[in-house]
């Protein structure tokens, strides 16, 4: 009898570690505080199981983080979030000059390790070999050409930092495809003559550039019901000439910022000969916490926005300070006021 019950103790003694083992060392060197995760270049990463601190090099990331409610959880974002002042209006913490380990030129290393970070979203521009170095987890990114990508990065984000972004990445998906489904379900029998020129345009010292395929702009123009005159020359983005503009004479041209509106007015040669100008179909994009015509998640908002430039008989029904509104107050818990609206909607920074 004891030796039958000595064999029993032995027996669930051995069943305890082997237990405690696999919890521990699930893959025969991870630990059981930690899991692992596939980033969008492939990448296994061990990271926490729980993150409490993030962030990214990257404002149209912090954009991202913040539409799936981890402001709370952000302690490292770049100098260069100081270029988005609604941002810092909206997430005041965001001011922290401390937080701002990264900038267009590298990174503070040791201020991002001062501020602790468990885990980091970087794209291939980035430092990334220094940060790594470090020790903490990096997360690589590349969300730049499609709306699609666009939504595994945010499924990824809330994969990454819990089930609270989790879920609030999903319910950002299901915004997406639904505006998409909306728009497209309006544009997609559109003849192809009936389809306008359209080109985006950045003007700074003078120096002109657009967007042309495999870009989300690309693909926002194509879902509005438009083409982009760029598409068929340009691949990404690129400068090109005065002459080339000229020759492309877009129907609508959507400038990124009130001073390329302004640069394109004043000159001579554009304002006699651009059927866009003539025509007064030149829109200056809406910006808030991120430009909407980039890849962040206000990327959303520029679709019908840019729908109803394109084709306002289809969307009379588009009310786009009202969708503004319910976009700030369910995936920024923020109200805009009237006046804020108006100014996000004309590309205009807070007072």
């Amino acid at each position: 009898m004891k030796l039958r019950s000595l064999s029993k103790t032995k027996v669930l003694f051995l069943i305890l570690i082997l237990s405690v083992s696999t919890s521990v060392y699930a893959d025969g060197s991870q630990s059981h505080n930690e899991r692992t995760i596939t980033d969008m270049d492939g990448n296994i990463v061990t990271i926490p199981i729980t993150i409490e601190h993030t962030g990214t090099s990257w404002p149209g990331f912090t954009d991202v983080l913040l539409s799936i409610g981890a402001y709370p959880k952000i302690v490292t974002i770049s100098s260069a979030e100081n270029n988005y002042p609604w941002a810092l209006k909206i997430f005041p913490d965001l001011k922290d000059e401390t937080k701002q380990s990264f900038a267009t030129d590298g990174a503070n290393i040791e201020q991002l390790i001062a501020n602790k970070p468990d885990v980091l979203f970087l794209r291939s521009s980035d430092p990334v070999d220094k940060v790594k170095a470090t020790g903490i987890p990096v997360i690589m990114i590349n969300n730049t050409n499609s709306l699609k990508t666009m939504a595994s990065s945010l499924k990824l984000a809330g994969e990454v930092l819990g089930k609270d972004e989790l879920a609030q990445a999903t319910s950002y998906t299901d915004y997406l495809n639904k505006t998409i489904d909306d728009i497209t379900s309006k544009t997609g029998g559109i003849s192809s003559d009936s389809k306008p020129k359209v080109l985006y345009v950045s003007i700074k010292s003078g120096k002109i550039s657009v967007w042309g395929k495999n870009l989300l702009q690309d693909e926002m123009i194509t879902k509005a019901g438009g083409v982009n005159i760029a598409a068929g020359d340009v691949t990404g983005s690129k400068e090109i000439s005065p002459e080339m503009l000229l020759k492309w004479n877009p129907d609508i041209i959507i400038a990124d910022n009130p001073q390329t509106s302004k640069a394109l007015f004043e000159n001579a040669d554009y304002e006699n000969s651009l059927s866009a100008l003539k025509n007064n179909r030149v829109y200056v994009a809406p910006a808030g916490v991120f430009y909407w015509t980039n890849m962040g998640a206000e990327c959303v908002l520029q679709l019908p926005w840019l729908a109803q430039k394109v084709h306002p008989e289809l969307f009379t029904d588009i009310d786009m300070e009202n969708i503004t509104k319910n976009f700030y107050s369910t995936f920024f818990k923020y109200n805009l006021s009237d006046d804020d609206t108006q100014k996000i909607l004309a590309g205009q920074p807070p007072e």
